[in-house]
């Protein structure tokens, strides 16, 4: 049975816990062409939500940019323990201020 809600991108060691889950898993490589791909497929697949390995998700801002304001799928980049980039946290930065009109979200 195929499940269209959760899609999840990344490298194996950060994805596998995810299959327990019943997620559909994309392994890939850290290669732009090949994220790219399974971004694709994910949309094409017409799952609902994408969580995606964030240093995967920098890697194709446009394409996840492309989708950004269409109801599906909603794309959640996920932290990696192994490196911090806060793309997760801009990405939220910036919907909140779409959404509120301001940056409630600023550091004081």
């Amino acid at each position: 049975m195929h499940n269209n809600t959760f899609a999840i991108i990344g490298d194996s060691d950060f994805i596998s816990a995810f299959k327990s889950v019943g997620f559909t898993l994309y392994h890939t490589s850290d290669e732009a062409s090949n994220i790219e791909d399974a971004f694709n497929d994910v949309v094409k697949k017409g799952f609902a939500v994408c969580l995606i390995l964030e240093s995967y998700a920098a890697k194709i801002k446009d394409a996840i940019d492309e989708y950004r304001e269409k109801t599906v799928p909603v794309v959640v980049p996920l932290p990696d323990f192994r490196q911090k980039m806060n793309l997760a946290q801009e990405l939220l930065r910036k919907a909140t201020i779409e959404a509120v009109g301001s940056d409630i979200m600023e550091k004081k």
